[in-house]
């Protein structure tokens, strides 16, 4: 026995030190280093910015309420802060960019830790975005406004998971804190915070807690954050029914062609947006399928929503539904054809937590070890 212990104390620290791994700090830790990674990459080959990037540098030299009715001004000021540090340079840009990445893996996967009974899964399902075409490449060019969307996303179920748990004033007031930043980000966070409230009040545990008068504080926190470019918006008079109709108005001469074109995007568009992780994990996990449709039969009846406490992954399931209601909504009202995969960014918030939905079921099939 003696000659054993030493193996046993050393498998057991190897646990411990794996363990790690699959915690808050591990997951903090695999995001910096990726970061870091990415970070010296680009500086190595060059300092040159990309196109959306010098546009951001020019404004982020004054602080300004707005700057282009097209986006809201959150990268803007971020830029402007941290270039207080360290100049208008690319590293300034990198900083935010991977920065925000490690924030939304740590909301994600505080998100994931009351999706899952297991920490493992919600390590994965917190760097899930990594395996998305759209964040796990183009983030590393692209994806400029976008990645204060992801964090706001990521954070703000995070906060409203707190407040159906808590239920605090405290609870409350970070939540609309955290909404007001989203605003801030780009305005589909607006259509966002109305689908996941929406989703919400299917269960009646959440919404107790939604139409709880304490939520006048979280409208109240987020008015107060968004206040400022709100008031340049009301005040330059900026028309944001036309900004929508010229990002996807119609590219046919034919209004009812242009709902069909529209109506078959906004189907095809969020599934390229996902990809590959749509299509990796049933491959693997054939069995997840089965759990899906069973799991889309639940999710649509009504009789289950009732039980008795929060079921997170069927709220993250009606997100998504409620994510491909809007779009088609949005095809069928105006006509918008302009849903691709690569101009999903602004759509973005209905579908980043969909990983985690799909990751349950591979859950929940068993096929998993």
């Amino acid at each position: 026995m003696s000659v054993l212990a030493p193996t046993a104390d050393r498998m057991a620290a190897m646990a411990d030190r794996s363990s790690w791994l699959w915690s808050l700090w591990g997951v903090v830790a695999i995001g910096l280093a990726y970061g870091l990674v990415y970070t010296s990459m680009r500086l190595a080959i060059s300092h040159n910015l990309p196109q959306d990037d010098v546009t951001a540098n020019i404004l982020a030299q004054t602080l300004e309420p707005g700057y282009v009715v097209r986006q809201p001004p959150l990268h803007e000021w971020l830029l402007w802060s941290v270039q207080r540090l360290t100049g208008p340079t690319l590293l300034s840009f990198l900083i935010i960019k991977y920065g925000l990445l490690t924030a939304t893996f740590a909301f994600l996967y505080l998100v994931g830790k009351r999706v899952f009974a297991d920490l493992r899964w919600a390590a994965m399902g917190a760097l899930s975005p990594l395996f998305l075409y759209q964040i796990g490449w183009n983030l590393h060019e692209g994806v400029t406004h976008t990645m204060a969307l992801i964090c706001a996303v990521a954070a703000s179920m995070w906060a409203f998971m707190r407040i159906a748990e808590r239920g605090g004033i405290g609870d409350y007031l970070l939540f609309g804190l955290i909404a007001g930043i989203g605003l801030l980000s780009k305005y589909s966070f607006a259509g966002y915070l109305f689908v996941l409230l929406a989703s919400a009040l299917l269960q009646p545990s959440l919404r107790a807690r939604v139409l709880d008068w304490r939520m006048l504080a979280s409208i109240a926190a987020g008015g107060v954050i968004a206040s400022p470019f709100l008031y340049w918006l009301v005040a330059g008079r900026h028309d944001l029914v036309a900004l929508y109709g010229e990002a996807v108005a119609p590219k046919t001469s034919s209004r009812l062609t242009a709902r069909a074109i529209g109506l078959g995007k906004a189907i095809y568009a969020p599934l390229a947006f996902l990809f590959p992780l749509d299509v990796i994990l049933p491959v693997l996990f054939p069995g997840m399928l089965r759990t899906g449709r069973e799991a889309v039969r639940q999710g649509v009846d009504p009789r289950s929503f009732d039980r008795g406490k929060a079921d997170w992954p069927l709220l993250v399931f009606h997100i998504t539904l409620g994510g491909f209601l809007v779009l088609i909504l949005g095809a069928l009202s105006t006509g918008a054809t302009h849903y691709l995969e690569r101009y999903m960014h602004p759509f973005l918030p209905f579908f980043l937590l969909t990983p985690l939905w799909l990751l349950v079921l591979v859950e929940r099939s068993g096929n998993a070890r």
